[in-house]
C-alpha cells in the first residue's frame, strides 16, 4: 500500500512463496494457480504474469483457461501483460541456443508451425507464432494494445521475428 496500490502475488509453488513472503514481508503472496484465480471478477487494474510463466500451462486448455481467468478478474478498462516464446525464432541460429545445438536442430521444424509444445530442462513449453498468440487472447475477450521485442537488428519486422520472447499488453473493453 506504499503507492496507494495493493498488489497480490501468487505462484505454484510453496517454496517458492515462502522465500519471497520471508524476503517481501510487505506483500501479499500466496499459493495458487493462473488457470483458477480466488479472486472476483473485475477485481483487479492489472495482471501481469511474468518471465513467460503462461507457457507452463499444459495441455493448451489449461493455457486458454487460465487467459480467461487473467481476463475475468480484469475490470473493464484494465490491462493484462504477459510475455511469451516466440515459436518463430526457432527457425534462426541465436546465441541464445548455442549452447544448446541438439535442442535447437531437434526443434527447429517446429517453427514452420503456429503454436507447439517445446521441452526445455524436462518441462513442456508453450512456444507460438505472435500471430497465434494475440488471436488466442484476444479469443477470450481482450484487445491487443501493443507488443514489444528485443531490438537487436534496429529493424522492428525482423526483430520481431527473431525475439526469443515477446511482451504483449492487452485491455479488457469496457463494455
Amino acid at each position: 500500500m506504499r503507492w496507494g496500490l495493493e498488489c497480490r502475488g501468487v505462484d505454484s509453488s510453496d517454496v517458492f512463496v515462502e522465500v519471497a513472503k520471508r524476503r517481501l514481508p510487505y506483500l501479499n503472496l500466496r499459493v495458487g494457480s493462473y488457470d483458477h484465480i480466488e479472486e472476483a471478477d473485475s477485481s483487479f487494474c492489472h495482471v501481469l504474469v511474468s518471465y513467460n510463466g503462461i507457457d507452463h500451462a499444459y495441455p493448451v486448455s489449461q493455457r486458454v483457461t487460465a487467459l480467461h481467468e487473467c481476463a475475468r478478474v480484469l475490470k473493464p478498462g484494465g490491462t493484462f501483460i504477459f510475455s511469451s516464446h516466440n515459436l518463430k525464432s526457432l527457425h534462426w541460429f541465436s546465441p541464445r541456443y548455442r549452447a544448446r545445438l541438439w535442442w535447437k536442430l531437434s526443434n527447429t521444424a517446429k517453427a514452420f508451425k503456429e503454436w507447439a509444445y517445446v521441452v526445455e530442462e524436462g518441462m513442456q513449453l508453450f512456444w507460438a507464432s505472435p500471430e497465434f498468440v494475440v488471436r488466442q487472447t484476444e479469443e477470450v475477450g481482450l484487445r491487443l494494445v501493443e507488443m514489444r521485442w528485443c531490438s537487436k537488428f534496429k529493424v522492428d519486422r525482423v526483430d520481431r521475428y527473431f525475439a526469443p520472447y515477446i511482451y504483449y499488453v492487452f485491455v479488457k473493453p469496457l463494455n
